[in-house]
């Protein structure tokens, strides 16, 4: 099944969104806790952090003593990261203005380079079907692609965020060998799924 991109945004549109002060959903204690009881961290791991937003779970995960290239298609929220970064012990997380959905990655996402992808409330907004095959191929063998988002159908949300549809989510695991969920709100409103040990399996609409 196709995995449909929920939400269509400009450049323009997020600069302004930033600009004006907004920002994407505060990271809670409850939110690392689970991170953290899901994704097995260890210290020198390779990561992505593909619409790291103001840069607030980037500086968790760089506080962790974790290698981050973090892309953004906002100038004033990589901004916002990098300054938000800047005391940071070293290595302190690399930022890049990138519209993921048009634009080429930076090279230091190589073929097989990385131990995890991060996507927290982004995924929405992106070509799913080319970042999916993307990830897979950056992906170490036992590498992890974690995803946090809200579940649309779920969420009284009329922002930006509203989130992926319960369908498209029962499709995201499809080219990895282990898929799990799990809630971050009492109602599931908010999920993390984790992706991990990516295939060589090409699904169909990726090859269209």
């Amino acid at each position: 099944m196709m995995i449909r991109v929920e939400e269509t945004r400009t450049p323009e549109f997020w600069e302004r969104w930033y600009k004006d002060g907004n920002h994407p959903p505060p990271v809670t204690p409850h939110e690392v806790q689970q991170f953290r009881a899901h994704v097995d961290v260890q210290i020198g791991m390779r990561v992505a952090d593909i619409g790291c937003g103001n840069g607030r779970f980037t500086a968790h995960m760089a506080g962790w003593g974790l290698d981050i290239d973090a892309l953004d298609i906002s100038s004033a929220a990589v901004d916002t990261a990098r300054a938000r970064c800047a005391d940071l012990p070293i290595p302190q997380p690399r930022f890049h203005v990138r519209d993921v959905n048009a634009d080429s990655m930076p090279h230091v996402l190589q073929h097989g380079s990385l131990d995890l992808v991060v996507c927290r409330y982004s995924l929405e907004f992106l070509d799913a079907q080319r970042l999916l095959v993307d990830v897979r191929r950056w992906l170490k063998p036992k590498g992890v692609l974690h995803i946090t988002t809200h579940v649309a159908e779920k969420n009284v949300r009329i922002g930006p965020h509203r989130g992926l549809t319960d369908v498209v989510v029962q499709d995201l695991g499809w080219g990895f060998r282990s898929v799990s969920r799990y809630s971050l709100d009492p109602v599931g409103s908010s999920i993390g799924i984790v992706l991990q040990e990516p295939a060589d399996t090409t699904p169909s609409w990726a090859e269209e």
